[in-house]
């Protein structure tokens, strides 16, 4: 069966109805995506399609529906919404120092200085205090430099210090632009970066 027998309201050979009818479809679906807070609210309210008794279990929601239920619904939708979005709308680039101190930060690498322009300058501490660097450590410094790298950002290299958790220097390697350009253009592959960071690696 062609697409247009399966679809309600496409006639087989009618191309210019058929694609009218789907690009109606599209725009309904864009409708109840931006509005989906509305339709929760509204379809919990009116018990369409037993959603209020599917949602009873959310506190203030009756499984009869109601405006009191609705009006908690649209709440509840908006969340949903604004996580989902907030989501996919959120910024990865690393454009700046703070850029960089944030992102490590969030891979769980304690960032104890940060600092430099033409030569950065990069402290953190290991939570586990061993006297041998954390390969997969390097690997999110060094990808999140390139990142960095690739947003403009202008430095002569990124110098690493890492240390234990009372603030002792275990070691430290170097990082060069080039490096992370070259990996940014596809010159080199990610093994072949790390492997050119990694060899600067040197213990004290």
């Amino acid at each position: 069966m062609s697409l247009p027998e399966r679809v309600p309201g496409m006639v087989p050979g009618s191309t210019i109805r058929n694609l009218l009818v789907g690009y109606g479809y599209f725009l309904g679906a864009l409708a109840s995506v931006v509005l989906f807070p509305v339709i929760l609210g509204v379809a919990v309210g009116n018990n369409y399609w037993g959603t209020a008794e599917k949602l009873a279990k959310i506190p203030g929601i009756d499984p009869n529906g109601g405006v009191k239920s609705g009006g908690i619904a649209l709440v509840f939708g908006l969340v949903i919404w604004s996580v989902v979005f907030g989501a996919a709308g959120e910024d990865d680039d690393i454009d700046s120092l703070d850029d960089l101190e944030s992102e490590l930060e969030q891979n769980d690498i304690h960032v104890s200085y940060l600092d430099g322009e033409d030569h950065v300058f990069l402290d953190y501490y290991s939570p586990t205090s061993t006297e041998q660097i954390d390969q997969e450590e390097v690997r999110i410094i060094a990808l999140s430099y390139a990142t960095l790298v690739d947003s403009g950002y202008e430095s002569e290299y990124l110098h690493v210090i890492f240390m234990d958790s009372q603030g002792n220097d275990l070691g430290g390697y170097t990082v060069f632009p080039d490096w992370a350009q070259d990996y940014n253009n596809g010159d080199i592959s990610e093994e072949e970066y790390l492997e050119l960071v990694l060899d600067m690696v040197s213990y004290d």
